[in-house]
């Protein structure tokens, strides 16, 4: 064999059995082994960052169903009875003759507008991403919160157009009966009637958009415990008080979409298992 050519292959040789193809293989392993762990990070990660956002639409959307109920319980409700009631002693004034010698108080009858983050959650649903029936109850959420807002300032303002009227066509407004020129505006009965179911509306849907984002997120964290827990929801009272409407006897929007009434009966009925003491 030629020298040269020998000691070629011998220099080669100790090339390839020197301590740099070593490290050059170490280093290539530990980058695929760097890579895979960046990988696996980054998915924990997005699965953290997501928990964490339904937490957060969670607590607003519980926020929102707290908030609808109370307004209603405390206003809403009190402002159909007592319309009711005015009715009632108006039809009662009529038959006895005494309808125009009979007042209205109008007193504290004007509300503040409900102001709910509806927009906030909306972002939160689109960036989880969630379900396509979440993000369209959301939707109807905010446009039935934006026209209950709506027919709360459009009755403020007739309130305030009552206070300039003269009695009888305070008592034509009020009531939605005919004025003396025979013209008839049922725009604030309706305005009370709309008011109420509107705001079952967001109490029922916001409710509802609740327990499907706590389903999610208990689906989502179901064999990975090591991501946050997920916001714990409860509704037992209120659905014990008849606050939260009944899905099986709500005459609201699930009409239009059967599904809705479908998701809604379970969770609705598991707050209607007695509670063991022990």
């Amino acid at each position: 064999m030629d020298p040269q050519f020998y000691a070629f292959l011998s220099s080669l040789w100790g090339v390839f059995n020197s301590n740099f193809w070593a490290a050059l293989a170490g280093a290539f392993a530990g980058a695929v082994a760097a890579s895979r762990f960046a990988a696996r990070q980054e998915v924990r990660d997005d699965l953290e960052r997501k928990i964490n956002e339904i937490n957060a639409a969670i607590s607003i959307a519980y926020s929102a169903c707290e908030a609808y109920i109370t307004h209603k319980e405390g206003l809403i409700d009190r402002l159909a009875n007592a319309y009711r009631s005015e009715m009632a002693a108006y039809s009662e004034a009529k038959q006895a003759q005494q309808s125009e010698g009979r007042d209205i108080s109008l007193s504290l009858m004007e509300s503040t507008v409900l102001v709910v983050q509806c927009s906030a959650l909306q972002e939160l649903v689109f960036r989880i991403p969630s379900s396509a029936v979440i993000i369209r109850l959301v939707s109807i959420l905010a446009h039935r919160n934006s026209v209950l807002n709506s027919c709360m300032a459009q009755r403020n303002e007739l309130i305030r157009t009552m206070n300039l009227m003269d009695q009888s066509d305070r008592l034509a407004l009020y009531f939605g009966l005919a004025r003396k020129d025979g013209f008839i505006d049922k725009t604030y009965p309706y305005l009370i009637d709309a008011v109420s179911e509107l705001s079952s509306d967001c109490i029922f849907f916001s409710w509802l958009i609740c327990e499907l984002l706590s389903a999610e997120g208990h689906k989502m964290r179901d064999d990975k415990k090591w991501l946050p827990s997920v916001v714990p929801v409860g509704f037992q009272e209120p659905v014990a008080a008849g606050l939260i409407p009944n899905p099986r006897d709500y005459t609201g929007w699930h009409n239009l979409a059967p599904r809705w009434k479908e998701l809604a009966i379970p969770l609705y009925d598991k707050y209607s298992v007695p509670v063991s003491g022990n």
